[in-house]
């Protein structure tokens, strides 16, 4: 559980850095969907983050759709690599849920085996440290980022596709400052 680490900017943009160059040296490439089974924190935001400046599609269902919920939505949106902790990898292997895997931690042999893991965010982080992703074009506005689902509180969740320019509206419209009703009527 990484929930109580923090992390400074300096440090959150080298991992980023690091596990972007690396992703993509293991084939990781633009428009790849690529699933996250791996708990909220800095791990997340970390491969979060190196999945859109390599311009790859996060796919992000919660474990709150329950297995039945989440294997539909991971089998809609076809990802072509699955990043995860163990729980979420193990869960990927035996309901057969599409897409390379990439653990969270360096697994031993038999594990990696097991789960049919191709590589581990661990390493490659430690492998690429200092890296920065040059050669890695940044993606265009109109390029996909993420895909994300609804609740499900409906009926069966859905996909719901954000581009990079529709996260920056909304990650500009969350960094403007609230106004009052107070404000406006004074």
């Amino acid at each position: 559980d990484d929930s109580e680490r923090t992390v400074c900017w300096e440090d959150l943009a080298e991992k980023v850095d690091a596990l972007a160059v690396g992703l993509s040296e293991l084939g990781v490439s633009p428009g790849d969907r690529v699933s996250l089974l791996v708990q909220p924190g800095n791990d997340l935001t970390v491969i979060l983050y190196a999945c859109l400046r390599i311009g790859a599609v996060a796919v992000v269902a919660d474990q709150g759709l329950g297995l039945r919920g989440m294997t539909r939505a991971v089998r809609s949106a076809r990802p072509r690599w699955i990043i995860g902790a163990t729980p979420g990898l193990t869960v990927a292997r035996s309901l057969n849920w599409p897409g390379r895997r990439i653990s969270l931690d360096v697994l031993s042999g038999r594990q990696a085996k097991l789960l049919g893991t191709v590589a581990s965010v661990e390493r490659l982080l430690r492998s690429h440290s200092g890296r920065r992703p040059e050669a890695v074009p940044s993606p265009a506005p109109e390029d996909p980022a993420a895909v994300l689902f609804t609740s499900g509180s409906t009926g069966p969740a859905k996909g719901v596709l954000y581009t990079h320019g529709r996260l920056g509206a909304l990650v500009a419209q969350r960094a403007q400052p609230t106004v009052g009703v107070e404000d406006t009527l004074g």
